[in-house]
C-alpha cells in the first residue's frame, strides 16, 4: 500500500509535467497558426478588391467598355489589366501603412513614459 502511495505522488508530478509541456507547445501551435491567418487575411484583404474589378468587368466587357466607346478589346484589357494592378499596389500600401502605425502604437504602450 505504501508502494502506490508513493508512486501515486510520482505519477501526479510527471502527468504535471507532461500537462505543462502539452499547454505549452499548444500555446506555441497556436502562436505560429494566427501568423499565419494574418498572412492570408492581409492577401484577401489586397486581392478583394481586384476580384471585385473583375467581377464588374467580366460580367460584360465587350458590350460595357468596348462597344460604345470604339476601343479596341487588346487596348480595354490592357487599361482593365493596368488599373487592376494601381488598385492592388494602393491597396497593399494602405494595408502596410496601417499595420506600421499599429506596430508603432504596439512599441509606444510597450515603453514606459
Amino acid at each position: 500500500m505504501r508502494d502506490i502511495e508513493s508512486l501515486d505522488g510520482h505519477t501526479t508530478f510527471l502527468f504535471g509535467k507532461i500537462n505543462f509541456l502539452m499547454d505549452a507547445t499548444v500555446g506555441f501551435i497556436n502562436i505560429n497558426q494566427n501568423k499565419r491567418v494574418s498572412k492570408l487575411t492581409s492577401i484577401s484583404i489586397v486581392l478583394m478588391p481586384i476580384n471585385i474589378l473583375a467581377g464588374i468587368g467580366g460580367m460584360s466587357e465587350f458590350s460595357m467598355m468596348t462597344k460604345d466607346y470604339n476601343v479596341n478589346w487588346p487596348v480595354a484589357y490592357a487599361g482593365f489589366m493596368l488599373g487592376s494592378v494601381i488598385v492592388g499596389w494602393g491597396t497593399y500600401l494602405v494595408l502596410k501603412f496601417f499595420e506600421a502605425r499599429a506596430a508603432r502604437r504596439g512599441m509606444e504602450e510597450k515603453v514606459p513614459g
